[in-house]
């Protein structure tokens, strides 16, 4: 109905980009390609997509009263075109949540000692109850919440690990300036034989990954088309982008 806040929708795109695979997977994943603070220069591209997804594909999108992506490809090119995205997009989101949902039941088989495929059962389960009982406006609304536990449970982890180290803040701050993990600026344009996160691939290729995420996939797209109009949206989508400050909490 087109009812809820910009700023609800803001957190709940926040939710959904911070998923279980943001909280685990992405300290493990820099951590395996021994990258460090460098991997937060990708946000200036993720801004610059959420940017240009705001002042130019919300406004489209608003004026032609659809509700998805895919409405608009049917009806700017071929009817066609919007099945075919849509099965594409129908087919990566099965694969994609089904990651998000493993990724959640890890940390849930570890606290209550199920067996794990019990454990991605529940978390399923919670899943498709949330969306049942209420469609977009409960799945908002707990994304909200989810939002502010994320920021929590990051915050109250970040504390203890630091409260149970010898010299608390310092000792934390020392040794990973002595591992080379608190570099943030990387403008090399060599390749290197590990993974590396330069600025030049924030700028050039993450704003590509970016639009594709906030304004054609439409598990995010969904979100937009819940506010009252064009300027909440675009508040709602560019808003988002202090998403990047729970990342980094994640990584440090």
């Amino acid at each position: 109905g087109k009812s809820l806040p910009w700023w609800a929708v803001c957190g709940s795109i926040i939710a959904t980009e911070i998923s279980g695979v943001t909280f685990i997977g992405v300290p493990g994943g820099v951590m395996a390609a021994n990258g460090n603070f460098t991997y937060m220069l990708w946000g200036i591209g993720s801004i610059l997509g959420r940017v240009i997804v705001g002042m130019v594909f919300v406004r489209v999108f608003y004026e032609d009263e659809i509700y998805s992506p895919y409405d608009y490809m049917g009806r700017r090119i071929k009817p066609q075109l919007k099945t075919l995205a849509t099965v594409f997009f129908t087919v990566g989101s099965i694969l994609g949540q089904s990651v998000r949902v493993l990724v959640a039941a890890l940390p849930l088989k570890v606290v209550t000692g199920l067996d794990f495929g019990v454990c991605i059962l529940i978390i399923g389960m919670f899943a498709i109850a949330w969306t049942l009982m209420g469609g977009m406006r409960t799945v908002i609304w707990t994304d909200v919440m989810q939002f502010g536990l994320f920021t929590l449970g990051g915050l109250v982890t970040l504390f203890w690990v630091v409260g149970h180290l010898d010299g608390g803040w310092s000792t934390f701050w020392s040794v990973a300036d002595s591992t080379g993990k608190t570099t943030m600026w990387d403008a090399r344009w060599g390749i290197g034989p590990e993974f590396e996160f330069t600025f030049w691939v924030a700028i050039i290729a993450v704003p590509f990954q970016n639009l594709t995420a906030f304004g054609v996939d439409q598990l995010n797209a969904q979100r937009m088309f819940c506010c009252k109009n064009a300027g909440d949206a675009r508040k709602a989508i560019i808003g988002s982008s202090i998403g990047q400050g729970l990342t980094y909490l994640m990584l440090l």
